[in-house]
């Protein structure tokens, strides 16, 4: 199996602008071909600065709306056609209670369907049509399908995780959220860092807004300044390896307070800058309609990986 870093340095390094190459020829007009030959600035001096100051930055219609269409599309392809043993796998957005069986704890370099908990019923019959049951899939869309992999590895945001102070980011984590209509589940408040683990703590998300996000469908919500204490509770396999425990460790953050939280409104193409110890949650979405989203999370690769983590790729 590859780690991470031979994939990215092959892929990234290596091999990008072949990549570039070949979706600009093969998907895209003028308009989605500039997306890759970008030379304007995507992020500014300004946006870093407030990217620094408050932990997030939302970057407004930085993803043209034919690459926006372009994903979709393959992401409405799995969803026709999900792997049928995801129909046992429920992904519940409660931090408490996250799957941590065998099909989650090996999803970390696979493409696996993730039901939403109001899906099903008692008797395990689903509550809505397959197209709005899923809450996301994941977690190795940049690394096996090739639109995704284009997408994720473009120049573009590599630049982007640079300006705001990465030496030699590494893509090790990414995923489709659903947040779909009328069954879109609460996220609660919580830390990415919890969740993938470096030593120092190092963990960024950029998070493309395929669709609006808008306080009516259940966009996110996050505290300003939060980024500034690191979590104290992280999530890590148990020693049997077949689960998942928190453990308390250090003297950052285990509860948390979410009072002057903002909502981070995100028109579609647009991409969200999350620092891996900035609080953030969502609310149920009770709208007709979904919030469709990819997320990516970055760590440094000279960061020391923690061998604890869900994934047992290794750096």
């Amino acid at each position: 199996q590859m780690c991470i870093r031979d994939r990215y340095q092959r892929r990234v390094h290596g091999n990008s602008n072949m990549i570039a190459g070949r979706i600009r020829s093969n998907f895209l007009s003028s308009t989605g071909k500039a997306f890759f030959s970008r030379r304007k600035a995507v992020i500014s001096r300004d946006q870093v600065k407030f990217y620094k100051e408050n932990g997030y930055c939302v970057l407004p219609k930085v993803v043209p709306d034919e690459m926006i269409e372009l994903l979709k599309s393959r992401i409405k392809y799995y969803v026709k056609n999900y792997d049928k043993s995801a129909l046992r796998e429920i992904f519940s957005p409660s931090v408490q209670k996250r799957v941590s069986n065998e099909y989650f704890l090996t999803s970390g370099d696979k493409i696996r369907h993730f039901l939403e908990e109001k899906a099903i019923d008692n008797e395990g019959k689903l509550t809505v049509p397959i197209e709005f049951a899923f809450n996301k899939i994941g977690h190795g869309m940049h690394d096996i399908d090739s639109v995704f992999e284009k997408f994720s590895y473009s120049p573009i945001f590599k630049e982007i995780i640079k300006a705001i102070g990465f030496q030699n980011p590494l893509l090790v984590q990414s995923m489709v959220i659903f947040k779909n209509p009328k069954i879109g589940g609460a996220v609660p408040p919580h830390k990415d860092n919890t969740f993938l683990i470096t030593k120092p703590l190092s963990c960024t998300g950029i998070w493309v807004a395929l669709e609006d996000a808008k306080k009516g469908n259940g966009c996110m919500y996050g505290v300003p300044g939060s980024h500034n204490r690191p979590p104290g509770s992280f999530m890590v396999r148990n020693e049997a390896q077949d689960g998942t425990v928190f453990v308390n460790e250090g003297d950052g953050d285990v509860t948390y307070d979410t009072n002057g939280a903002v909502c981070l409104e995100a028109p579609k193409g647009s991409v969200v800058l999350l620092h891996g110890s900035f609080l953030h949650f969502s609310d149920d979405n009770t709208s007709p309609h979904s919030r469709w989203a990819y997320t990516m999370h970055y760590v440094e690769k000279d960061a020391q990986w923690d061998p604890r983590n869900l994934s047992l790729i290794h750096i």
